[in-house]
């Protein structure tokens, strides 16, 4: 059997084999065509899909090195209609014929995404879930019941929502993937009309539009029937009852990528440096970064942060992202939120040990659990950039870090749109914002960012140029996306965080803060990292990012770039 799976893979491994960025492995166990997807399925993947006569090739080779006289099954189905012959992923194969309904011995590949990096990142999907080029995201059929809140939040979970098919591909795609699983199960999908009956919303509050694939006679509202759903097999949408613990359910994932050198956990990059900082010289060095010291909030990213710093020293110990500088004995995550029921200490710590121990860290192995410490010691350190990702048009960006994209990212934006997102962060702390990507239509679409105290415009952007980083005045940032009538580009990505502000630092009131002056600490007997000053260099002023920007400008326009527009005022 040759079994295809598709998945966004840095290597190939478990014998696969790299062809033009994507893994394939042939497998010599024969299964009927279902089975072979689902065996796909269960790895990540899907069945092959040789779309070129260059991959056609080296999957023959690929084939006949298992089995030369073998049949083997690859991904391309008519079930839809008799000699309409499709991709698995919902494209058309322009072929025709007859000759693949029979059930064989399975040709199977594994097939990695073919993207290539984008600025330091690999974009990947979350584990289990399975690529879909056409639409850009990633999706996972699970073969668990629960309910239509239930389903949606461990897709939450995930990062995602409830799958969106809001195309005919990525329907036909999803229909393969969730026959994979369980062929006679009904699947949620993310569609309501709860709100207003006949109403139906995307769950990210986009109307359904028109595309609609229900099943005949749906839907019929017979019983109070709000929530979307697949039928069993390939008969199309239902609305079914949201409330029953009985449907299986599909989850869409938009794929994000870790800076390289990271690692990913959950919603979030990790990454242990080899290099012995202060406490506020490794915070400073996470945030250039676009991330923190690393927040460990639960005992599975404990164990994962251990498994890191072990991998580059097992014998030191690691800054992590909390302290207790603003308050004795109130420690606080980096982020301003209080520690929670999690605190792994090690025995007989926090000890407060010389009178004056306030960051905190992780021993070495096999401690491996926290410690308090002087903040001015040098240690290695982990540092955390967060993966959380909102695409809807405007709103309340949640938590204090994250990243967002313009609707419909990186695929088009829409005409003729204003989208407004809000940016707050913990006090004592302002707002940064990185752009991560950047592509909208020159002159006539553009970014604008103001500063959410007195709403005064930071920067205006326009173009291809990526744009320099901005920062608020206050605790809260503004971002407006506007564009006109005609031309979409593939938008933007963004990141946003706290960074401890100046007038905090000038204050020297340390409060719920990364940065800060810290006195000569005297290290505990037995701790890892010698005794030293803090020689951590201050921020950039004001005044110094707007002389960078200006450089930066003038070096674009020597460049011959693009230029872009900067709506700076003073």
């Amino acid at each position: 059997m040759v079994d295809s799976l598709v998945k966004r893979l840095e290597d190939c491994s478990s014998g696969y084999q790299m062809h033009n960025g994507i893994c394939y492995k042939a497998f010599n166990t024969p299964k009927n065509f279902r089975d072979a997807s689902s065996t796909c399925a269960a790895d990540g993947g899907t069945l092959a899909m040789p779309k070129d006569a260059s991959t056609n090739a080296f999957l023959l080779s690929l084939k006949n090195a298992v089995h030369s006289s073998g049949f083997f099954w690859f991904g391309l189905v008519d079930q839809h209609q008799e000699g309409g012959w499709e991709w698995i992923d919902g494209t058309p194969s322009g072929a025709t014929g007859h000759g693949a309904r029979e059930n064989r011995t399975t040709l199977a590949m594994r097939t990695a995404l073919s993207s290539p990096r984008r600025h330091g990142t690999m974009c990947r999907c979350p584990d289990g879930y399975v690529y879909h080029q056409p639409s850009r995201q990633c999706y996972k059929a699970f073969n668990q019941q629960k309910t239509y809140d239930a389903a949606a939040a461990t897709c939450a979970s995930d990062g995602g929502t409830l799958a969106m098919p809001r195309d005919t591909a990525t329907n036909k795609f999803l229909i393969y993937l969730k026959n994979a699983v369980d062929n006679n199960a009904l699947f949620r999908i993310g569609l309501t009309d709860h709100r207003q009956e006949g109403g139906w919303m995307w769950d990210d509050n986009v109307a359904l539009g028109s595309f609609r694939a229900w099943g005949p006679g749906e839907p019929n509202n017979a019983g109070n029937e709000d929530c979307g759903e697949y039928f069993s097999g390939s008969r199309g949408w239902n609305d079914g009852p949201c409330t029953r613990a009985d449907r299986n359910f599909i989850c869409q994932v938009t794929p994000i990528g870790c800076p390289s050198g990271y690692q990913q956990h959950g919603r979030n990059c990790f990454k242990a440096f080899n290099e012995k900082k202060s406490y506020d010289e490794a915070a400073a060095a996470c945030r250039a970064g676009g991330g923190s010291l690393a927040m460990p909030r639960d005992q599975a990213t404990h164990q994962f942060l251990i498994t890191l710093k072990n991998q580059v020293d097992r014998a030191a110990g690691f800054w992590l992202g909390f302290n207790d500088r603003s308050q004795e004995g109130g420690w606080r995550y980096s982020d301003g939120t209080r520690l929670g029921s999690f605190q792994p200490w090690s025995p007989g710590e926090p000890n407060q040990y010389g009178g004056n121990e306030d960051c905190g860290m992780i021993f070495q192995d096999p401690k491996n659990k926290w410690n308090d410490q002087g903040c001015s010691s040098k240690q290695k350190f982990i540092c955390q950039i967060s993966l959380q990702v909102t695409d809807s048009c405007g709103g309340n960006l949640p938590g204090s870090s994250g990243v967002f994209i313009s609707p419909g990212y990186p695929q088009t934006y829409s005409d003729n749109q204003e989208c407004r997102w809000f940016i707050d962060v913990p006090p004592g702390h302002v707002a940064r914002l990185d752009f991560l990507d950047f592509d909208i239509e020159s002159h006539f679409d553009h970014v604008t960012v103001l500063d959410g105290c007195n709403n005064k415009q930071l920067a205006k952007f326009t173009g291809t140029n990526r744009p320099p980083a901005v920062s608020s005045s206050g605790r809260t940032l503004e971002v407006v996306f506007a564009t006109d009538h005609s031309v979409q580009e593939r938008g933007f990505k963004a990141r946003y965080y706290p960074v401890v502000s100046s007038e905090k630092r000038e204050t020297a009131d340390p409060q719920e803060e990364e940065l800060g002056e810290a006195d000569p600490q005297e290290e505990e007997p037995g701790e890892p990292g010698p005794k030293e000053e803090d020689l951590g260099e201050p921020d950039r002023s004001a005044d110094e990012e707007i002389l960078q920007r200006a450089l930066g400008m003038l070096e674009n326009e020597l460049r011959g770039e693009e230029k872009l527009e900067y709506g700076m005022e003073e």
